[in-house]
């Protein structure tokens, strides 16, 4: 068998890629182990941009004109990476990521929506505790037991308390009655103010989100084309959903423009006759 040069040499050659396999697997590994460690750093803007996304997808509950597909959320998703501040520190540069993705999809998802403040807010007239802010009072207890197991008691107990507090021109800026006000965190607050005073929740929401994030997550987000442009591609139209009297024509030249599109044959204008529109 030695005598076989041809042989012997097949074995070697062999050898020889058996080792270059095992190498090239353990390079593999430590490859994969590396992706590894590197996406696990980034996991913490992945479920940023999880809740982002199915908050967003409830917005449907609130009004089925709030629609948000996938393709289009992760082009924001992306525009966001691509557009946050560097940073040499990691930990910096995460944030970075986070707190702009949070205010893009923010912008996003508030471009073109119904106002808040198309609430009116109203002065009631309690004169006693309604049978709806007592049930919703009694959901707290059962829901959530820990922190309002004991509230029913106090209420009747304490009722004149209460019914100042109830009663109050703003009783979000005010001290809970009794131990409540220590015990129960701010978003806890905002749950037994919507039992009692509906007309208040808006601005209290407002308050509490200032106070939580900033200012800016209140306040309407301004529509700027260009910023749309940047956060759409070949592949995703924009549409426009517009309100009787308003035509974006203009603007979306002057974007054209700026982009060195200035051939106006590209542009066609769809009009819904009226048939259509019954249909």
């Amino acid at each position: 068998m030695l005598d076989n040069i041809e042989l012997v040499e097949t074995l070697e050659n062999t050898k020889i890629k058996v080792n270059e396999v095992s190498q090239a697997l353990n390079l593999d590994e430590r490859t994969r182990q590396d992706i590894e460690r590197l996406r696990d750093v980034y996991r913490s803007v992945a479920r940023r941009g999880a809740l982002l996304f199915f908050s967003l997808n409830e917005m449907s509950s609130i009004n089925s004109m709030y629609q948000y597909a996938l393709n289009s959320f992760l082009n924001v998703f992306e525009y966001s990476v691509k557009t946050s501040q560097t940073h040499s520190k990691l930990e910096k540069r995460l944030k970075y990521i986070i707190d702009n993705l949070t205010y893009n999809i923010y912008c996003y998802g508030t471009m073109g929506n119904i106002s808040l403040e198309k609430y009116s807010i109203i002065k009631p007239n309690f004169l006693s505790l309604t049978n709806e802010a007592w049930h919703h009072c009694n959901l707290l207890t059962i829901q959530f037991h820990k922190k309002f197991n004991h509230i029913l008691i106090d209420i009747r107990e304490n009722l004149t308390e209460w019914i100042q507090w109830i009663e109050h021109e703003i009783p979000e800026k005010i001290d809970i009655p009794k131990s409540f006000n220590q015990t129960l965190n701010d978003f806890e607050k905002l749950m037994l103010l919507r039992c009692f005073r509906v007309d208040r929740i808006i601005l209290a929401v407002k308050n509490y989100t200032i106070k939580i994030m900033e200012e800016k997550y209140i306040m309407p987000s301004v529509i700027s084309f260009d910023a749309i442009y940047e956060q759409s591609s070949s592949t995703t139209p924009v549409i426009f959903v517009l309100s009787s009297g308003s035509d974006p024509t203009n603007d979306r030249q002057k974007l054209a423009k700026r982009k060195g599109n200035v051939d106006y044959d590209v542009f066609f204008n769809l009009i819904m006759t009226k048939s259509l529109r019954e249909e």
